[in-house]
């Protein structure tokens, strides 16, 4: 299912990923699509919230992947939390053994996943950001069931 959403708001954007939380499953991939300042580390933010984790969230641009213990209750105990911006082909993501750790029940979101096609495991929930303007995004979101009554605040298109 595809579901279209106009955020006006970071806060619309973050309900948006708190509502997509609530989807979260052991092995489960998120892929976050768009440019630069799009959103997607404070979409990760707040997901990664609404999954417990109580430490900063910040941006693995360097380190490649961060992991996070989630909260009691939470669906997974294990986020990761990868940017594969700097990586230059599908073996590097090989080489970051997340197929590993999510058989194991981790759920990861991963920036820029989309700049490789097929090379994470699964079949990857993908949220795209479109910039309207400087606060206003508009989300597009494969695979996953409705968010509708979720929370999520984007008003749908």
């Amino acid at each position: 299912m595809t579901e279209r959403l106009t955020c006006a708001s970071v806060d619309e954007t973050e309900a948006v990923a708190r509502a997509l939380a609530l989807h979260a499953a052991p092995g489960q991939v998120v892929v976050l699509a768009g440019g630069l300042g799009a959103g997607k580390t404070t979409f990760t933010k707040a997901y990664a919230a609404a999954l417990g984790v109580d430490v900063a969230v910040t941006s693995p641009s360097y380190t490649l992947v961060h992991h996070y213990r989630c909260g009691a209750g939470a669906p997974v105990s294990l986020l990761l939390h990868a940017d594969l911006w700097r990586l230059g082909g599908a073996g590097e993501v090989a080489d970051l053994a997340l197929d590993e750790q999510l058989s194991e029940g981790a759920a990861a979101i991963v920036e820029w996943g989309d700049r490789f096609d097929g090379a994470l495991p699964g079949d990857p929930v993908v949220v795209r950001f479109r910039i309207i303007d400087d606060v206003t995004r508009e989300l597009t979101i494969d695979g996953v069931a409705s968010l509708q009554g979720t929370g999520a605040h984007g008003a749908p298109r």
